[in-house]
């Protein structure tokens, strides 16, 4: 758990060019504690989606192992893998459907 705490926090605490852009914007309009706050919540957002992600991860990893090795787990965790890519082409899709 503090190794997965590292690496989120690790991931979260570098700057991305949307929070240079906020904090860039907030500067020449001259309100940069709401820009760092802003920058803040962004690095939080992503801290928490990172967390979500991992700890779902492992879940999914240890519930695996507890059904036991072979061919079980041979056939489950790449259904699983190919079922979760689905889900985000099938989410992305329909986002740019939206958007079009």
């Amino acid at each position: 758990p503090s190794e997965m705490l590292a690496l989120v926090l690790s991931i979260s605490l570098r700057p991305c060019t949307g929070a240079l852009f906020v904090l860039l914007l907030a500067w020449r309009m001259q309100i940069l504690p709401a820009g760092i706050l802003a920058t803040v919540a962004m690095g939080l957002g992503t801290a928490s989606f990172n967390l979500m992600l991992a700890s779902s991860g492992l879940g999914v990893h240890m519930m695996l192992g507890h059904l036991g090795r072979g061919r079980t787990i041979a056939i489950v965790s790449p259904a699983l893998q190919i079922l979760a890519g689905s889900l985000v082409i099938l989410a992305s899709a329909g986002l740019l459907l939206r958007a079009i």
